[in-house]
């Protein structure tokens, strides 16, 4: 089972001619497609007490195990989406939100690992740019480092309060986890450096189970003697929201399932999550569902 913690919240897709309110959120894109996979998985998220918030709560139905707490006092966070040639930009709304609030999670996130074997615990990174999410992260870490496998998505936003105290928390947040994963730009952001093996060593990243996305430029696997780049697979997008998500969502379903270390066996993992990634770039939208995974070509 993978245990999933973070945001969840809706994107909006705002044209002249059209308004496209979709349901994210990275790590809860991650919980859902490696459901739509056929994958063991549960979601712990917090909306608010909205129109918005209704709208996830009921697409969260069709995914068994979201576990999301609507929150009366506050608001669902939103995401305002401009896409230029496919490509995406973000804009916030975020004041007074639910996404980086939980309630008893430690307990909460307790109990799933007392009822099922979990592998993987994924934590999403909106949650570090506020204080009481800074404390929710790390309590989870504290608490479960060693039981599980720790996941973290780096998914950089500009929702911190300065670009200094991101990379503070990201590193450290890096530092604490056993599964990395984040993308070229992200690597380049942290450390300077747009060589990836030259940033992989400035944070340290050579016994993490690494995995960083370089979009059609393919994307690299580093774990111990393992130093693989895998190309892409090559298409026109029409939105690259959660691109990221899918290709992690795939190796997070897959770990415990092939040898971390096997050149063969990482190399079908990843040629199958660059796959789902690039199908999730076809649609607007972040998430797969079960009828979508049977279209897509996997190994």
């Amino acid at each position: 089972m993978v245990v999933c913690v973070g945001e969840v919240l809706v994107d909006i897709f705002q044209t002249e001619h059209e308004k496209k309110v979709c349901v994210g959120g990275a790590p809860f894109n991650v919980f859902c497609d490696i459901r739509s996979l056929g994958g063991d998985a549960v979601f712990f998220g917090s909306v608010g007490n909205d129109c918005y918030g209704d709208t996830v709560l009921e697409f969260s139905k069709q995914f068994q195990g979201a576990k999301i707490e609507k929150l009366k006092d506050l608001k669902t966070t939103q995401a305002v989406v401009t896409l230029i040639g496919g490509e995406r930009t973000f804009c916030f709304h975020r004041q007074a939100t639910a996404d980086y609030v939980f309630e008893n999670i430690v307990n909460k996130v307790g109990d799933a690992f007392k009822n099922q074997d979990v592998k993987v615990l994924h934590l999403g990174s909106l949650m570090l740019s506020k204080k009481e999410g800074v404390k929710t992260f790390f309590d989870l870490v504290d608490n479960f480092k060693g039981k599980a496998k720790i996941s973290f998505d780096v998914n950089y936003r500009e929702v911190f309060e300065s670009e200094e105290d991101a990379k503070k928390l990201l590193i450290r947040a890096i530092d604490s986890v056993d599964i990395v994963k984040l993308s070229q730009e992200e690597l380049t952001f942290l450390t300077g450096e747009k060589d990836i093996k030259q940033g992989v060593k400035l944070l340290n990243l050579d016994n993490k189970i690494t995995l960083i996305t370089c979009g059609e430029n393919g994307s690299y696997y580093i774990y111990k003697d393992l130093f693989l780049k895998v190309e892409s697979k090559k298409v026109t997008p029409i939105d690259t929201t959660g691109a990221g998500d899918g290709f992690l969502s795939y190796m997070l379903y897959k770990i415990g399932s092939f040898d971390l270390t096997d050149e063969k066996e990482v190399l079908i993992a990843m040629k199958n999550a660059n796959t789902l990634g690039a199908y999730v770039t076809q649609k607007k939208g972040a998430i797969i569902n079960a009828e979508e995974v049977k279209n897509i070509c996997l190994s």
